[in-house]
């Protein structure tokens, strides 16, 4: 929750082992008045953190690192997640990959589109804990992505559910309108949120234009046939153009063509021209 004290985070966290520091990150700050000389962003953030200068009408939440003095104490902390913590749910995730679930995650994964630009986590869970079987305990986690400096919503969201058999009931609240608490009362029209299952990325530079599924064996299946069309068609133009006389080739075929006047190669014949016309230069010359 957003003012949390990070002597307060210790004090939660040290039940599953001890905790070596504690940081506070991703604060909604309005900034500070400082002079010239103090004109750094990072630096307005972090007196902006000091002096408490929170923004009201971004993110009511922030992000906190937590260092332990094992693993087996990170294995424990994960137990946390989705815990109560000052009014608010936790999401507590592993920073190192080995503690990841890594081919599961994806499969219990709804992704939420078509959010106020001020949703809040809370009112996001409520909204789909009343619609699911089982109530809050379908629910695993809730993040709303934001801005990464002014920490208001850009309109999408992840929910994460506590098993992959829950995803379907997820999929069929697509279209169902959905209503801030936080919005102001110039903005009282409930939006149609869009819910959408989650892929597996691996690599995220070849997400935009690339086909999945079926489309994308389709696709291929289309290339090979166009491929195996094309060879013939050119191959009837290059004939075509031999009985014409003419020994134009696609520079893609690579081939040397022999035409019906000739039965030197194209390239042969070029070099034998060029040596005339030196002959003719030499005698003109003498």
């Amino acid at each position: 929750p957003l003012g949390v004290k990070t002597k307060k985070l210790k004090q939660y966290f040290s039940e599953f082992g001890s905790v070596l520091s504690a940081r506070l990150r991703s604060l909604p700050t309005t900034g500070a008045k400082v002079d010239q000389s103090g004109s750094d962003p990072k630096l307005l953030k972090r007196i902006g953190a000091y002096k408490k200068n929170f923004s009201d009408t971004t993110a009511q939440t922030a992000n906190a690192y937590i260092v332990f003095d094992s693993q087996d104490a990170v294995e424990k902390a994960l137990e946390a997640n989705g815990r109560i913590f000052l009014d608010r749910h936790l999401r507590v995730d592993a920073l190192s990959s080995s503690f990841s679930k890594k081919n599961n995650d994806h499969l219990r994964t709804a992704f939420i589109g078509n959010l106020p630009r001020d949703t809040d986590e809370e009112d996001l869970r409520a909204h789909f804990a009343q619609r699911l079987p089982g109530g809050d305990t379908a629910i695993s986690a809730v993040r709303v992505v934001r801005d990464r400096i002014t920490r208001i919503g850009i309109g999408i969201a992840y929910l994460t559910l506590s098993d992959p058999s829950l995803l379907p009931a997820a999929l069929q609240l697509n279209g169902i309108p959905f209503l801030s608490s936080q919005q102001g009362e110039s903005s009282l029209t409930p939006r149609k949120l869009r819910v959408l299952p989650c892929a597996k990325h691996t690599n995220r530079t070849k997400i935009k234009n690339s086909l999945r599924g079926a489309a994308r064996r389709v696709s291929k299946k289309e290339q090979e046939q166009s491929n195996t069309q094309a060879l013939p068609r050119a191959k009837a133009q290059i004939k075509k153009k031999q009985q014409l006389g003419t020994s134009s080739v696609p520079s893609w075929m690579g081939r040397q063509v022999v035409t019906e006047h000739s039965n030197t190669p194209t390239h042969i014949s070029k070099k034998k021209s060029s040596l005339k016309k030196k002959e003719r230069r030499e005698d003109s010359s003498s």
